[in-house]
């Protein structure tokens, strides 16, 4: 047998490695074709080899018509020379990579911006034998970016110009920004916020989790709000109103969440205020059903303190009733305890103290701010308030005692509280007055009975009558003596301003309107009247009053708002001689 024969070799060795590469090559431009990327390979000098077809696209040119040009041809030439001293000759076999951004001029005008990834080819010698680059249109990303500076810049500005306070923090609670509102209202700088826990911020580790918990922030629904208070250094409460509002990404999770805040401190104190006066006003309201069924000054006083306190329109009562020596037969005091129930108590005898005293000389309301007493008054000591408001108990000259009440808080006594303060003193006075006329009637009554008699019908007869007028809406309220005294049953009566102008006397009326005006315009500081005037009655004739208004709330521009009067009938004595007169 011939032994086999070796295989055959081939007498060019480099031929698999060129096959190899060609078909790398073929790969490799496949891959190209099929990428929405700009892919071109180019000589150092700039001329073009390879163009996949997206490139071609672009530039709207075939292939063929591009291989040969030169690669700066869509740019201008200082942006060419920009590009090849910047990356192209940068290019090394130490560092063959770098990226950057161009602007092409394409076939229809448009000027785009485009990000290139570029790669230098080098030979064994390491000479710059091509260049590849990978290139995408980014001008709309660029835009958007530009729109998202813009967006974030006009956003900062609005946030720095608001009142409110503004903060963002992350889901960990951890400050992330505040705006100038914001570090104030704490008295931070905000390089000491940023990046710190909210709940060290703000001092209130209660207050500051509900505004930093993340549930119920939903994509859907991403805004909460609530209020809170909030004590601040030295000791000062204020109180927030927050919104909450969730950031979220595009997965639909929360990143940030962003709180605006608003200091609602002066609104609750206003609104504090408006209770404390309703209380007030509807406490004075009881007070003078309390007058209308009481014959007992002693009894009736102290149910006017303990009314008071019970219904809320002061914590602290306490009445003083002078004897004919001019001391203090007895002393009448109502309470809150630290309990929150209502004491009370009543005394025999007591003595002013200098400021009491002084409060008896002097007419209109007095106020005292500290922990102070008229006198030794064991109630109390058992409850603290930072001071007293005080004014005398007078009627027609005479002066039956005076009334304090506790005052809290700092600010001062609002006018119009001080205004319904007065308006109760000249309640209770005249109630004491009426009361006293009464007794001093029944001890008479043996030798004056007759003249008793008469008292009594004219007291029985002639109640008052007590008016309330809403200017705005010209609706007068009115009690029912109002109405009886003019002989209509209770509810008989129109209850409107226009009415009441139909019964007045037409020689009165001018007078009357004129001293309206001038009570509801405010202008010279009225805001009380005292005026008799003639009123029709039922059947037809004309009764001769007494009207006492006082001006209760004026509204933002000093003009009244509301009213409130008491009304009665002269009495006979200053009739005496005048018959009544039909229209």
């Amino acid at each position: 047998d011939r032994p086999s024969s070796p295989p055959r070799r081939s007498s060019d060795p480099l031929k698999r490695p060129r096959e190899a590469l060609k078909e790398g090559e073929r790969t490799s431009l496949t891959v190209g074709e099929d990428q929405d990327e700009f892919i071109i390979r180019f000589q150092p000098d700039g001329t073009l080899t390879f163009a996949n077809s997206s490139y071609c696209r672009r530039f709207g040119k075939k292939l063929e018509e591009i291989l040969g040009e030169c690669v700066f041809d869509h740019v201008d030439q200082a942006e060419a020379t920009r590009l090849k001293r910047e990356h192209f000759d940068r290019l090394t076999p130490e560092n063959p990579t770098n990226t950057d951004e161009s602007w092409s001029l394409l076939p229809d005008g448009q000027i785009r911006l485009e990000q290139w990834q570029n790669r230098g080819v080098f030979d064994q010698d390491g000479n710059l034998v091509t260049i590849q680059c990978v290139g995408r249109d980014i001008t709309s990303q660029r835009e958007a970016e530009q729109a998202l500076r813009e967006s974030e810049r006009r956003y900062a500005a609005i946030v720095e110009s608001q009142i409110e306070m503004v903060c963002r923090f992350n889901t960990e609670g951890k400050v992330t920004f505040v705006n100038d509102a914001f570090c104030l209202f704490f008295g931070l700088e905000r390089e000491n916020i940023l990046s710190r826990p909210l709940s060290e911020v703000m001092g209130d580790p209660e207050a500051s989790s509900t505004i930093t918990c993340s549930d119920g922030l939903r994509l859907s629904d991403p805004a909460s709000f609530f209020e809170h208070s909030l004590t601040l250094p030295p000791g000062k409460k204020r109180w927030l109103r927050w919104s909450r509002r969730g950031i979220f990404d595009e997965k639909g999770d929360l990143t940030e969440i962003q709180a605006v805040a608003r200091d609602m401190t002066d609104i609750k104190r206003t609104e504090e205020e408006l209770r404390h006066l309703n209380s007030i006003l509807r406490s004075i309201r009881g007070v003078n059903r309390l007058i209308s069924r009481h014959q007992d000054s002693e009894r009736l006083v102290q149910e006017i303190c303990a009314h008071l306190v019970e219904t809320r329109g002061y914590r602290n009562v306490w009445i003083g009733i002078l004897g004919k020596g001019g001391s203090l037969a007895s002393v009448s005091e109502a309470g809150i305890g630290p309990d929150g129930r209502p004491l009370s108590e009543r005394i025999r005898k007591g003595m002013l103290n200098e400021w009491g005293m002084s409060v008896l000389k002097e007419p209109g309301v007095h106020i005292k701010r500290g922990i102070i007493t008229m006198t030794d008054c064991p109630l109390l000591d058992r409850y603290e308030e930072t001071g007293i408001m005080a004014t005398r108990l007078e009627f027609s000259g005479k002066i039956f005692g005076l009334i304090s009440v506790s005052v809290t808080g700092e600010s001062p006594i609002d006018p119009e509280e001080q205004l319904l303060f007065s308006e109760l003193a000249e309640d209770i006075s005249f109630a004491l007055h009426v009361i006293g006329t009464e007794m001093d009637r029944r001890e008479k009554a043996a030798t004056l009975e007759e003249k008793a008699r008469q008292l009594d019908l004219l007291v029985s007869a002639h109640p008052s009558g007590l008016w309330e007028w809403d200017v705005g809406e010209g609706r007068v309220a009115m009690n029912s003596a109002y109405e009886t005294m003019l002989g209509y049953s209770p509810g008989e009566m129109g209850q409107s301003i226009e009415t009441w102008k139909g019964q007045v006397h037409p020689d009165d009326l001018p007078r009357m309107m004129d001293l309206l005006n001038r009570i509801l315009s405010g202008g010279d500081g009225e805001n009380t009247y005292e005026v008799d005037f003639r009123m029709l009655k039922k059947e037809g004739t004309w009764l001769r009053i007494r009207s006492r208004g006082f001006v209760v709330r004026r509204d933002r521009n000093g003009r009244a708002a509301r009213m409130v009067g008491i009304q009665t009938p002269i009495d006979q004595e200053h009739q005496e001689g005048q018959e009544e007169e039909r229209p």
